[in-house]
């Protein structure tokens, strides 16, 4: 196992507060391994420490909601695991989600996709993250994650002048007057058929270097998995009535990867018309993503996005290291989002409230919020003066010196947002005059709904698009020839044939 010098610290809660756990009942998740990792493997990029180990399937297989496993993380550092929910996506793609038996505030997020496993660990109250990644030849390493390079975010940073796409063009023209888009909450509507929790759909890309860095296809599958996973749980934590949705994963060819400057990846990724990736466009278009994350190997940042107001899809764009695990996933997206750094480092200034946040909690310890730099150590909430951590409110109320509230930030674009792509079509036989597609303006027959919903769809983490239908009746001769889910909302829908 290495262990550099800072290291020891680490050594010592572990034997505290680890160490001498009752471990029964418990079984290992791990092997270790006896076996030398070179230092510049990608594998070790920001590790303080780490320990080769091999995969005991048969304990991951056997993982259910109130299973208790042992994490042997590095030496001497053996927390028991406690698996509060099972999320499964298939038999053979699931992930789990659970705590650390005594340690306050600990969380862990397990992901298995097919033949490949991500584990992210993480005990605030001691600094401590760890992160496990695939070396080879079936080996891992789990790694203790030191330091990581910042966001590469400037102030108020936003794209240069460049031609948008016609689907960009069109939204504008559609939706950017809407304000009821924006401010809807989910019980806008009647009370027969409310608006359902607002759906980020995300399309993630990655470069060959970074599929080939991090250990091939399933490996990346699984790493992109926990992303998600780690901006809902954020979005859960921070009160934020938002779903993250994975509707696209895509190995692209980017050959030298902009030299490893965020700056050229963020602006190659988000010009439709530089020669550069530029089939990325039409492939967010056709698989209906609103937000679009590029996974790179070479970054000379952890992060980069462009910062949104909640009414520029041709902004829904940013840059992400595939190493880096502690929330640079979910910090990006809510550049776009509208959120900025904290106050000392700021990023955007969409919103006078728009800053993350840090504090000491009642436990001594200084943490920081998703969006906030060092010092303190990251937790998964965005600054919200109404949810509190280790009992001191995560944010500032708004109207206060130091207002710091980006789950409101997040929470009032979320509706506009999700509309940059429609996947989900609405259609109410009542509609109106302006028929978009949307909760509040549905089309008004059938056909319409129907012949919106794209045939563009990544059956490897999405079943189908879903046509919702408010409740009513109609006669309509209707032919639908493309796979979606149809769903009534709010009571009976009769179709008769004319």
């Amino acid at each position: 196992m290495k262990t550099p010098r800072g290291f020891w610290a680490v050594v010592v809660f572990s034997t505290l507060w680890l160490g001498g756990q009752t471990q029964s009942a418990a079984p290992s998740l791990f092997t270790p391994v006896k076996a030398t990792v070179p230092a510049d493997a990608p594998a070790l990029r920001n590790a303080q420490a780490y320990q080769p180990v091999r995969i005991r399937w048969q304990v991951v297989q056997s993982l259910q909601p109130g299973s208790r496993v042992l994490f042997n993380l590095l030496e001497g550092v053996n927390p028991i695991g406690v698996v509060e929910r099972v999320e499964r996506r298939d038999e053979q793609r699931y992930s789990c989600f659970g705590r650390l038996e005594g340690l306050d505030g600990s969380h862990f997020i397990l992901v298995v996709e097919e033949d490949a496993l991500a584990l992210f660990v993480s005990t605030p109250m001691y600094g401590a993250v760890f992160d496990l990644r695939y070396y080879k030849d079936d080996l891992y390493v789990v790694v203790q994650v030191g330091e990581e390079p910042p966001c590469g975010n400037q102030e108020n940073e936003t794209p240069p002048p460049f031609e948008m796409t016609p689907e960009d063009a069109e939204w504008h023209a559609r939706f950017a007057n809407q304000d009821i888009e924006m401010a809807g909450d989910d019980d806008f509507g009647t009370a027969a058929c409310t608006q359902p929790r607002a759906v980020l759909d995300i399309a993630v890309y990655y470069t060959t270097q970074a599929r080939q860095a991090i250990g091939g296809v399933n490996q990346m599958n699984a790493r992109i998995q926990l992303f998600i996973d780690q901006c809902n749980e954020a979005y859960q934590n921070s009160q934020v009535s938002l779903t993250a949705r994975l509707v696209r994963r895509l190995e692209v060819n980017y050959p030298g990867e902009g030299n490893g400057d965020s700056g050229t990846q963020l602006s190659h990724l988000t010009d439709p018309n530089d020669g550069v990736m530029d089939g990325i466009h039409a492939d967010r278009t056709n698989f209906r993503a609103d937000q679009v994350i590029l996974l790179l190997n070479s970054m000379d940042a952890c992060g980069r996005a462009w910062c949104g107001d909640g009414s520029d899809p041709e902004r829904a764009f940013g840059v992400v290291q595939y190493t880096c695990t502690t929330y640079t996933f979910p910090h990006e997206i809510g550049h776009n989002q509208g959120c900025g750094h904290d106050r000392d480092n700021g990023g955007c200034d969409f919103r006078s409230y728009g800053f993350g946040w840090r504090f000491n909690g009642n436990d001594g310890v200084q943490y920081r919020t998703v969006m906030a730099y060092a010092p303190g150590t990251r937790i998964p909430y965005f600054s919200n003066p109404d949810v509190t951590y280790q009992g001191v409110p995560t944010g500032v109320p708004i109207g206060q010196p130091n207002e710091a509230h980006n789950a409101m930030v997040i929470t009032e674009t979320r509706r506009s947002r999700e509309l940059y792509r429609l996947l989900d079509i609405w259609v109410d036989f009542s509609a109106g005059f302006i028929e978009l597609g949307t909760f509040s303006f549905p089309y008004n027959t059938v056909i319409e709904g129907a012949n919106a919903i794209t045939t563009s769809v990544d059956t490897a983490v999405l079943d189908f698009p879903t046509l919702y239908i408010k409740a009513g009746s109609r006669t309509e001769g209707i032919t639908i020839s493309k796979r979606m889910r149809l769903e009534a909302c709010g009571g009976l829908v009769r179709i008769s044939a004319p």
